[in-house]
C-alpha cells in the first residue's frame, strides 16, 4: 500500500469513526443511525469510484 493510498484509508476510516462523536462506548445494534450514515458514506464512496 503506498502512502497516499494509506493516507486516503485514514481519512475515510476517519470520517466513519466521526459519525458517532458523542456516543460513548461500544453499539452492537444493527441499523442505528450511526450504522446507517455509515453504509450510506460507502455506498457513496463506489458510487463515487463508479462501482
Amino acid at each position: 500500500m503506498t502512502t497516499t493510498q494509506l493516507n486516503q484509508l485514514t481519512h475515510r476510516l476517519n470520517q466513519i469513526n466521526d459519525l458517532s462523536k458523542g456516543e460513548v462506548g461500544q453499539n452492537r445494534l444493527v441499523y442505528s443511525p450511526t450504522w446507517i450514515a455509515a453504509q450510506q458514506q460507502i455506498i457513496q464512496w463506489g458510487l463515487d469510484l463508479g462501482f
